[in-house]
């Protein structure tokens, strides 16, 4: 599918790049051909002709710029959706990596769960899945991986909009070409929130008056004073050097407003053609329709056309350009007017610009949440209880894992049977497999398919303790570290909260008997506490907790096998406690003689 469009695309553009270049020449040849004209009549005396033709040329040309423009464009817009198919097909192979965004800037080590379980940064899932392109797309998408819904029918909704979403390709590209022919880097629209709901500048209607009719009396009497003798030119003089001096006095309280909508101008217009296109189409899930809803308020102006007013006033401000802008602003009062036009658009609109620019920053998460469900059409929609704790999944896989690389897993656990101990020697797959229980379970809080055949949960706050790392700044160890966040799962599991939680290598910063005993009472704790989750370790004689009379954890391992003197692993999680060890082999391996 992906190759066809990307195919499809380029066809396009050699096709809209061709007519580019021939408006582009034919612009030359009016341009060309108006002096030509121009200069010869001019000799021969045929002035009226002359200006005539010169006219016509300039019509001819601002008509050819004008198809130019739009031609352009076109191209703008066709190299968008080539780069997203692109980017599409990059998804499904490793190479997506290679994306640019990879959300770095919201790494959070001391987060419960996002620096261990890889939401952010390089080779992380909001790399992977991350479609937005506007500054409130990314954090509502960074929102919904960082804190799960746990309402069941709020998480049908969404599921529902997010599978629908699935299921149109051409406009969700549609919808991400718009965006990404602008948003090169995602602006903040905080300074346009606080413009939207700030006092106004103007209160008093006489002053707005004043504002709308004295540019009109000093245009008159300048041309009047051209016309008629009798009038002095010291009238419109001095109306001018008032309205200067005015403009001077009050120019500290437009700059701002003024400037804000300036910087936005092209974010304003892109928000206009995305709302444009949401508020069009036509939506089945409850959730989507509940968002164009959402769109509509007393004025029953349509969002776009909200946008659309205030880009027109954008247009007039972006007047200010022009090199003869100082003369036609003091004769005009230009800057009052363009305040006055905006203050009319906000008295009307601007309460509303917040939650019109979110609706489009969330239809944004859920289109980056729909490509999973349409790249992986055989991943399932997982299904949850909100009364006992339990996890279950089938063919369990990691998504972030190509499919020619990924092995898929079972597993089950339950209240009766809360915690499952996983030992195996290293580079057996343990820490993958943690990895795989957990971004499943953020992915299917989002409301997103998950990569299982089956997947089923309960709704559970989840912790991990997998890369506790030294912090220098406070002077915490690793093993200090990781005690910290230990504690704060027991401390969790103990006020009666559903804990689900990843545990890898405990206590790997002290000593094997220190470890044993700690790992073992640990397991204890979480056990009487009914926290559910995972601990992998290499002490295996933490297994006999499995065979105690009242059976604490469920053993699961991970093993190697040897051929011609390799090592291979085939990554399949088996029941029961691992029976081998490694470590000396790969010694070995890499050099290092072992006696």
């Amino acid at each position: 599918m992906y190759r066809k469009l990307i195919h499809s695309y380029e066809q396009q553009l050699q096709t809209v790049k061709a007519t580019s270049t021939f408006l582009s020449n034919i612009r030359l040849l009016i341009v060309v051909i108006g002096i030509g004209l121009g200069l010869y009549l001019y000799s021969i005396h045929a002035y009226v002709l002359c200006i005539f033709i010169l006219l016509s040329i300039l019509i001819a040309f601002i008509i050819t710029a004008a198809k130019h423009a739009a031609v352009l464009q076109q191209l703008k817009y066709t190299a968008a959706l080539k780069e997203i198919n692109e980017q599409s097909l990059r998804r499904l192979s490793s190479e997506w990596k290679e994306s640019k965004d990879t959300g770095e800037e919201y790494q959070d080590d001391e987060h419960l769960f996002s620096g261990d379980l890889d939401l952010f940064g390089r080779s992380s899932l909001f790399q992977w899945i991350n479609t937005t392109n506007t500054f409130l797309g990314r954090e509502l998408l960074k929102q919904s991986l960082l804190t799960p819904l746990r309402n069941i029918t709020e998480l049908q909704v969404r599921q529902k909009a997010i599978m629908e979403l699935g299921q149109k390709l051409n406009w969700r590209q549609k919808f991400q070409a718009e965006g990404k022919i602008v948003f090169e880097k995602a602006q903040n629209p905080a300074s346009l929130f606080a413009w939207s709901t700030c006092p106004s500048i103007f209160n008093n209607p006489w002053t707005v008056w004043i504002i709308v009719f004295s540019p009109f009396i000093t245009i008159a009497s300048l041309v009047a004073s051209i016309l008629i003798s009798s009038i002095s030119y010291w009238i419109p003089f001095i109306l001018f050097f008032v309205q200067g001096t005015v403009l001077l006095i009050k120019s500290k309280k437009t700059y701002e407003p003024i400037h804000t909508i300036d910087t936005h101008k092209q974010p304003i217009q892109m928000y206009s053609q995305l709302l444009a296109l949401f508020e069009k189409e036509k939506f089945e899930s409850v959730y989507l329709k509940r968002l164009q809803q959402s769109l509509k308020n007393a004025s029953k102006v349509p969002a776009y056309k909200q946008l659309q007013k205030l880009e027109i006033i954008a247009d007039m401000i972006s007047f200010r350009r022009s090199q003869f802008y100082l003369p036609f602003n003091i004769l005009t009062l230009w800057d009052f007017q363009c305040i006055l036009a905006l203050e009319y658009w906000k008295s009307k609109f601007g309460k509303h610009l917040s939650n019109t620019l979110h609706v489009i920053g969330e239809v944004e998460s859920l289109c980056s949440f729909a490509v999973i469900g349409h790249d992986h059409p055989q991943w399932v929609l997982p299904s949850f209880t909100e009364n006992k704790l339990c996890l279950k999944a089938k063919a369990l896989g990691h998504p972030l894992i190509p499919s020619n690389l990924r092995v898929c897993n079972d597993l089950y656990l339950t209240e009766k049977i809360p915690i499952g101990l996983i030992t195996g020697s290293n580079m057996s797959g343990k820490s993958t497999f943690l990895r795989s229980l957990g971004i499943n379970l953020i992915l299917a809080y989002t409301g997103a398919p998950v990569c299982a055949q089956e997947f089923h949960c309960s709704f559970m706050e989840i912790y991990t303790s997998m890369r506790t790392k030294d912090n220098l700044e406070k002077n915490i160890s690793s093993f200090y570290a990781e005690l910290l966040r230990i504690k704060a799962i027991i401390d969790a599991a103990k006020k009666g909260k559903p804990v689900f939680f990843l545990l890898d290598e405990i206590f790997k910063g002290t000593n094997s008997g220190d470890r044993h005993i700690g790992a073992k009472t640990l397991i204890k704790h979480l056990y009487k506490a009914r926290a559910l989750g995972l601990v992998s370790t290499h002490d295996l004689e933490l297994g006999a907790l499995g065979m105690e009379p009242e059976k604490t954890v469920e053993n699961y391992h991970f093993e190697e096998y040897y051929k011609n003197e390799q090592i291979y692993f085939d990554y399949t999680l088996r029941r029961g406690i691992s029976s081998s060890l490694n470590a000396l082999y790969l010694m070995k391996q890499i050099g290092i003689e072992i006696p």
